[in-house]
């Protein structure tokens, strides 16, 4: 049918059906299809098709040498006798051919590998498949085994080559053979296939026949599906590798530049610098004035250069020398090809829009990128059929900051299939210096975006993601000559943001805890802020049982600590007694941002050792530490922490709410009385003593739970 398609095309376009999508498709498909069958042909006659023919393991000479000897020997079993003494030394050579293909792996030209052979071996298959399989055939007149053994080479060469080559192969033989030998008469073969040899033969060669059919046919369609996903995931490792090996490089290279990664806490130290750098200059010591601000623009600088880390965390970099102008077409082509050669039913309807052919680009990338949104977006969910709609139109990106405007090209891919909805593209995009947004995908089907938006981010493009209930569309937009806007590999990769889990009541209570802190303690509002930041920025999008963010707790215990003491350190202890035990922020983080008083608390309420090897302590080893702390800044902050979590056990399981409870009275609230004067808990101590009641019930349970520490 593919041939008619010209025909019912230029039939359409004459008489003026209105919508010719359907026959602008199948026209399209048609091309598509006699272009790659033009390009099947161009391919049979380059080095890498030779080369893909030519076995890479030592044990498939081995096994192939196998084969030819034993179908040498099996079909002398059925050649006729009279041939035999004629053609000894044509069957002796094959013998020698057969062993040395075995036994091939053993020489030097197995290891050196030379070009030669990659033309030598199809040649080689030629002669044995076809020549002398033909040749043995005719030596048995055609009975049913030599027929069955001809099948079995014939099928048996598709593991090497396509079917097409193998039946011009076939041609070519039996052509060859017309000038060779003797003659069989051709029209007599029914009649031999039938009267020949007695009936088990018949059988045997059938079975043998259907065997190779099976067995081989089997083989080469896996063998094929193998291939092409191999293709396809080549393309998919190029991206990989190529992320992988720039991550560590920029691991290696920020590593060199900036020990410390945290650029505020550099900006921190360079602003208390400035003080005795204007000392020194109002007493005249200009000499040391000076090296102390050589001091502080080096720290400037390398909290720039952290920053810019920062801002960089997982985002792709293309390398400079891989940007050449590439067909557009070609690419299309290529993915499309990719696509079908997975067995994948796409279909692919293209509107092409400008007049622009080329775009400069990594060609390796753009066909990832059309590869991977194709096949995706044909197999969604939002896909009637395997149809996609790819329409590229000229726009122009516009980046603000820079004033600066570049032509680029949209590609619009979609399962619309509303014609009205086809050609919706934008004008203009914009584009902002501080960066896109990381996508993080919800299901690893949408991983596909993820890749996509790094891909356009690194070239300098605008990427969006429509999906509604009815269709999905990817909108990525590229500049046409974007070397000025495109990201290149200079330093890592990165650029990764973590879901911050926050609500309106937890704004709230941050609000509400600042304002108490600054007029309650000496604490600035600029270091309580901070502090918060650090602790949500930590704890991430953990929650607690009840729902709200995990941050949500430490301010909790700050609240409750700043009732008893306004001692700065342990309110920020009470902040920051989490980040150790629940989040990779390590104890000398803490003490080099807080200082080390509230990194000794913090490692006093911590459940891990932290010293050296980092283990998690078990209750007793927890219960001992802390029974044997004579810090009463530790007491406060335990105690505040177990009231809390007291006061909100609720939302916990009743098996969790009387396990709590019970190590509560036998030891948290013993061990506070100890310090209760002190302290000035008692009301902590006695709310904590009441929730526990109405949850352990009767007061028997309870002093069986209870231990006093004298």
């Amino acid at each position: 049918m593919s041939v008619f398609y010209p025909i019912i095309y230029l039939y359409h376009h004459r008489v003026g059906v209105g919508d010719r999508s359907a026959i602008v498709l199948q026209w399209q498909e048609c091309k598509r299809w006699w272009k790659r069958q033009w390009n099947n042909i161009q391919m049979v006659f380059t080095t890498e098709y030779f080369a893909s023919c030519f076995p890479n393991k030592a044990s498939s000479f081995m096994l192939w040498g196998g084969y030819f000897m034993g179908s040498a020997l099996l079909s002398l079993c059925f050649i006729e006798k009279g041939y035999f003494e004629h053609y000894f030394y044509w069957y002796i050579a094959l013998i020698e051919i057969s062993i040395i293909i075995f036994a091939y792996p053993s020489s030097t030209l197995y290891f050196s590998k030379p070009r030669i052979m990659y033309f030598i071996w199809p040649v080689l298959l030629f002669m044995l498949f076809f020549v002398t399989g033909i040749q043995l055939a005719k030596m048995g007149h055609f009975r049913p085994m030599a027929c069955a053994l001809l099948i079995c080479h014939f099928m048996a060469s598709t593991c090497f080559f396509a079917r097409k080559i193998s039946i011009i192969m076939l041609a070519a033989a039996v052509a060859l053979h017309t000038y060779i030998s003797f003659d069989i008469p051709w029209d007599n073969i029914h009649w031999i296939l039938l009267t020949e040899g007695p009936t088990w033969e018949l059988m045997a060669a059938s079975l043998l026949a259907g065997i190779a059919i099976a067995g081989f046919g089997t083989y080469k369609y896996l063998n094929d599906r193998a291939s092409a996903r191999a293709k396809v995931m080549k393309v998919a490792d190029t991206y990989e590798r190529r992320l992988s090996l720039q991550a560590i490089h920029n691991q290696i290279n920020w590593y060199r530049l900036a020990p410390i990664q945290h650029s505020a806490m550099l900006r921190d130290i360079n602003e208390t610098l400035k003080k005795p750098y204007n000392y020194l200059i109002e007493q005249h010591q200009h000499k040391m004035g000076e090296e102390l601000a050589g001091v502080m623009k080096k720290i400037r600088k390398t909290g720039s250069l952290l920053l810019q880390r920062d801002k960089e965390e997982r985002s792709l970099r293309i390398n400079e020398k891989a940007i050449q102008s590439v067909d557009i077409a070609s690419i299309i082509s290529k993915a499309h090809n990719n696509i079908h050669d997975l067995g994948e039913p796409l279909q692919l309807l293209v509107y092409y829009q400008s007049k622009v052919k080329t775009i400069e680009t990594d060609p390796e990338l753009l066909e990832r990128l059309l590869t991977i949104n194709l096949l995706a977006i044909s197999k969604s969910e939002h896909a009637v059929d395997p149809l996609v709609n790819l329409v590229i139109r000229s726009t122009n990106l516009h980046y603000n900051d820079a004033n600066h405007r570049l032509p680029a090209l949209a590609f619009r891919m979609s399962t619309n299939i509303d014609p009205e909805g086809i050609y919706v593209v934008s004008g203009e995009y914009l584009l902002l210096d501080e960066g896109t947004p990381i996508f993080l995908p919800r299901t690893e089907t949408e991983l596909y975006q993820s890749e996509s938006k790094q891909i356009v981010q690194a070239h300098g493009g605008y990427s969006e993601i429509i999906e509604n209930e009815d269709s999905l569309t990817c909108l990525y937009v590229l500049p046409v000559a974007g070397k000025s806007v495109m990201q290149f590999t200079n330093h890592d990769p990165a650029d990764m943001s973590n879901k911050i889990a926050e609500t309106r009541e937890s704004l709230a209570q941050e609000r509400e805890l600042v304002a108490i802190l600054t007029t309650s303690t000496r604490l600035k509002a600029e270091v309580v802020k901070n502090a918060i930041a650090f602790i949500k920025n930590a704890h991430g999008s953990t929650k607690r049982k009840s729902g709200e963010p995990y941050y949500t707790h430490p301010m909790a215990v700050a609240k409750i600590l700043v009732a008893a003491t306004q001692d700065p350190d342990i309110i920020l202890a009470g902040l920051l007694h989490d980040v150790v035990e629940d989040t990779s922020v390590t104890l000398e983080q803490i003490q080099l941002m807080y200082g080390d008083q509230v990194a000794y608390i913090v490692d006093m309420v911590t459940h891990y050792n932290t010293l050296g090897y980092r283990w998690k302590l078990n209750n007793n080893e927890i219960k001992e530490l802390l029974f044997q702390c004579k810090d009463i800044r530790v007491s406060y902050i335990k105690l505040a922490d177990r009231l809390h979590n007291i006061r909100t056990l609720s939302f916990r399981t009743p098996e969790d709410q009387k396990r709590i409870a019970r190590e509560t009275t036998s030891f948290y609230i013993p061990w506070g009385y100890k310090n209760a004067t002190i302290l000035r808990i008692d009301g902590w101590l006695s709310e904590m003593q009441q929730i526990c009641e109405e949850i352990l019930g009767t007061e028997k349970e309870k002093k069986n739970y209870t231990m006093h520490y004298e």
